[in-house]
C-alpha cells in the first residue's frame, strides 16, 4: 500500500511553487520559460495602463490650463488656480484619508513585506490626479505605481486564494512601471532588482548545499519508518544570514512553501522581460491613440579636449542644486509639522503651498507641472530666453519640489528635478557659450543623483535622453553627484 502511493505520488505533477525549490521532480526550464511570458504579459498591460493613466492626467490638466487659462487670459490666473488646487487637495485629502505616497516608501515596503495596497481603486486615482491637474511640480511616478502595484498586489493575492502560486506576478510591476513611466526598459530593470522583495523561501542551489537540507535528508530515511505516510513530515528551522526560515519537507523530497519563488538571477530575467513587455504596451497604446510623452532625446556631447572641462561648473551647479532640494524639503517638512495633522493643517499646508507655486509662476511659469512636456518645449527655445530666466527656472524648480511634495501636494520628485537640470543646464551653455549638451547632460545627471541619492537608477533613468556617445560623462556626473555630501539632517530616513 505504501509503495503504491508512494508510486502515484511520484507519478503526479508537482506544484509550480515546488519546481522552484526542487529542480529535478519538474521540468524547470517549462516553468522559466512560463514565469518569462507571464511577465511579458503582465508588463503590456501595466505599460498599456501606465501610458492611459499619464495621457489622461495630461488631457484634464490641458483643460484647466489651456482652455480655461487662454479663455480668461488674466496674469493672476495661475496664483487662483493653485491655490483653489491646494483647497481641494487639502479638503480632499481629509476627508479621504488618502493621500499618494513618495516614491521611497512604495518600493520600501514592498521590498520589505512582498506586498503593497492602497485605500480601493478609486481614491488612490483621484488622490494621484489631483495635484497633477491644478499644476504641480511633481513627477508622475510615486502616484502610478503605488496604483499599479497595489493593484497586482490584489490579483495575486485573489490568484493565491484560487490555489495558483504567482508571487512573480506582483515582483515584477516595479519593474514595469518604472520602464513604462520613463520609457525606457533599462529604468525598470534597474528598479526591479534594487527594490526586489526578500525571498521568503530557499533557493534551489542553497536548499542542497545547506546544512539543515543535509540534516533534513539524514533523518528522512528514519522518520520514514516509524511514520504513516500521511504523518511523514518533517520540519525543520534554519538560521540564516538574511534571516530564519521553516521549511516542510515531505516523502516526495519536495519542499511544501507557501510561495513560489525563484533566485536572484532568475528573477532578473523576470524584471527584463517585464520592462520590456512594459515598453510594448507603451508601443501599442501609442500606436493606437497617438504617440505622446516620454523623457526628450537629447543630441551628442560636441565637446571635445579642454572644452570638456566645463564639466566642473556643471558639477558645481549641480550640488548647489540638490543643497537648495534637501535644505528646502527639511525647511517645508518642518512647516508642515508645526502646521500639525488636524483638519486646519491638512488643509493650510496645500494652500500655503499653492499661493507661494503660484505666485512664483506668474513670473516663472515652467515651475509648474511635472516638467516631462517642458523639457521638450525647452530644447527648442532655450536660445530665446535669457541666462536668468534659464538658471531662475531650475533652480526654483528645485524650490519649489520639495515643498509640494511636503506640503501636501503629493507625488514624485524625478520628472521635475530633470526638468531643473536641464533648464540649469542650458543657463550654462547661455552664460559660457560652451557645448549645451554637455552643459545639460553633466548638470541634469549630477543633480538627479544628488536628489535621488541612486546613482545607477538615475543613470537608467536618463539613458534614452542622452546618447551612449556620453556615457563616460554621464556615468561620471552620476557618480560624483550621488556621493557629494549632503547634511544627514536633510535627508530622510
Amino acid at each position: 500500500m505504501r509503495q503504491r502511493r508512494a508510486s502515484k505520488s511520484a507519478d503526479s505533477r508537482p506544484l509550480i511553487r515546488d519546481a522552484a525549490v526542487r529542480p529535478q521532480t519538474f521540468d524547470t526550464a517549462f516553468v522559466r520559460v512560463g514565469m518569462v511570458l507571464l511577465a511579458i504579459v503582465v508588463g503590456f498591460v501595466i505599460g498599456f495602463a501606465v501610458r492611459f493613466l499619464m495621457d489622461g492626467s495630461t488631457w484634464l490638466t490641458d483643460r484647466v490650463w489651456k482652455d480655461l487659462g487662454t479663455s480668461l487670459d488674466v496674469a493672476w490666473f495661475p496664483l487662483v488656480t493653485c491655490a483653489v488646487g491646494g483647497l481641494v487637495i487639502g479638503l480632499w485629502t481629509w476627508f479621504s484619508h488618502d493621500r499618494v505616497q513618495p516614491l521611497e516608501h512604495v518600493m520600501g515596503e514592498f521590498k520589505r513585506t512582498g506586498s503593497y495596497r492602497t485605500n480601493g481603486a478609486v481614491r488612490p486615482i483621484v488622490s494621484f490626479l489631483l495635484p497633477l491637474v491644478f499644476g504641480g511640480s511633481i513627477g508622475f511616478e510615486a502616484g502610478l505605481t503605488g496604483i499599479i502595484t497595489s493593484a497586482c498586489c490584489w490579483i495575486r493575492d485573489k490568484l493565491k486564494e484560487a490555489g495558483l502560486r504567482v508571487a512573480s506576478l506582483a515582483e515584477v510591476t516595479i519593474a514595469a512601471s518604472m520602464a513604462a513611466i520613463f520609457g525606457t526598459p533599462l529604468a525598470g530593470i534597474v528598479a526591479g532588482a534594487e527594490n526586489q522583495p526578500d525571498d521568503k523561501a530557499e533557493s534551489v542551489q542553497d536548499w542542497e548545499t545547506d546544512e539543515v537540507g543535509r540534516g533534513v535528508a539524514g533523518r528522512r530515511a528514519a522518520d520514514n519508518a516509524n511514520k504513516s505516510p500521511d504523518a511523514n513530515l518533517v520540519e525543520v528551522a534554519g538560521r540564516r544570514a538574511n534571516g530564519g526560515f521553516v521549511s516542510r519537507v515531505s516523502e516526495t523530497s519536495s519542499l511544501n512553501v507557501d510561495e513560489y519563488t525563484m533566485r536572484r538571477g532568475v528573477k532578473i530575467v523576470l524584471y527584463m522581460a517585464a520592462a520590456c513587455g512594459a515598453a510594448g504596451g507603451v508601443a501599442a497604446f501609442s500606436a493606437l491613440f497617438g504617440a505622446s510623452g516620454g523623457l526628450p532625446r537629447f543630441e551628442p556631447i560636441a565637446a571635445t579636449y579642454a572644452e570638456l572641462l566645463w564639466a566642473v561648473p556643471c558639477i558645481i551647479l549641480a550640488y548647489a542644486m540638490t543643497l537648495v532640494y534637501h535644505g528646502s524639503s527639511f525647511a517645508f517638512d518642518g512647516i508642515s509639522r508645526r502646521l500639525g495633522g488636524d483638519m486646519l493643517g491638512t488643509v493650510a499646508a496645500p494652500v500655503i503651498a499653492g499661493i507661494v507655486m503660484g505666485a512664483i509662476a506668474m513670473a516663472f511659469p515652467y515651475v509648474l507641472f511635472p516638467g516631462e512636456a517642458q523639457s521638450e518645449e525647452i530644447m527648442g527655445v532655450w536660445g530665446t530666453w535669457t541666462v536668468v530666466a534659464l538658471l531662475a527656472t531650475g533652480i526654483l524648480k528645485a524650490l519649489v519640489t520639495p515643498m509640494c511634495l511636503k506640503m501636501g501636494w503629493m507625488g514624485g520628485s524625478f520628472f521635475p528635478s530633470i526638468f531643473a537640470g536641464v533648464a540649469c543646464g542650458y543657463g550654462l551653455a547661455a552664460l559660457t557659450g560652451a557645448d549645451p549638451m554637455l552643459m545639460v547632460t553633466v548638470t541634469t545627471t549630477a543633480y538627479l543623483a544628488g536628489v535621488t541619492r541612486k546613482p545607477l537608477l538615475s543613470l537608467a533613468i536618463l539613458a534614452l535622453c542622452f546618447p551612449l556617445t556620453g556615457l563616460l560623462w554621464s556615468g561620471l556626473a552620476a557618480a560624483i553627484g550621488g556621493s557629494l555630501p549632503v547634511p544627514a539632517a536633510w535627508l530622510e530616513e
